[in-house]
């Protein structure tokens, strides 16, 4: 029991760290717990997304699904490829930053980064995710979602990853900018070669 609730605590405390980078607080990076057992601990974010992922998967399957013919055969989405990408781009991005980090020699504030970047990635999931499956499911204006859409993107994905490289690497806004892109493009990369394998 007492295990538990540790390990409750300890979730609470993080995610109330990662609210704090998405409310733009500088101090946000020193409120996570920053040890060896909090970084591989920070992975459990995977596990605690999984349901929410797993509904938009559903979500999309199902919309396609009501496609003509036509349409259809021109989108083609695997499901074991999305499963598989959401299951390893946590992981092989640390090493990816942990590997370029050190090639630009400012890897001193690494592990305090991957653990931010972690719990940070939750809490914009349950931020931005929920919005997307309704957009997906035509339960919001066309024209009003993809407006909605591009201003989380731009608030989430761009300028809170932004601070929260800056802050947690302790770097400027440049760099953290470069390494902004870094990831973003890894991503995208990862995901790529993952559908090319599964379709």
């Amino acid at each position: 029991m007492a295990q538990s609730n540790s390990t409750l605590n300890h979730i609470a405390r993080q995610i109330a760290a990662a609210w704090q980078l998405v409310r733009l607080s500088p101090q946000a990076i020193d409120e996570f717990e920053v040890t060896a057992n909090s970084f591989w601990k920070s992975f459990w974010v995977i596990i605690l997304v999984a349901p929410l992922f797993l509904i938009g998967v559903y979500v999309g399957s199902q919309v396609i699904g009501e496609l003509e013919n036509e349409l259809k055969q021109k989108i083609v989405i695997s499901i074991p490829g999305q499963i598989t990408v959401f299951l390893v781009q946590l992981p092989l991005l640390a090493i990816a930053l942990g590997l370029f980090t050190k090639f630009l020699k400012i890897e001193k504030h690494y592990s305090s980064m991957i653990i931010a970047y972690n719990w940070l990635w939750m809490v914009i999931s349950y931020c931005t995710v929920p919005f997307i499956i309704l957009m997906v499911a035509g339960l919001i204006p066309a024209q009003m979602a993809a407006l909605i859409f591009w201003m989380l993107m731009f608030y989430f994905k761009g300028y809170v990853t932004w601070f929260m490289f800056k802050h947690a690497l302790k770097i400027s806004g440049w760099l953290a900018f470069g390494i902004m892109v870094f990831q973003t493009l890894f991503i995208l990369s990862v995901s790529q070669v993952v559908m090319l394998i599964f379709v």
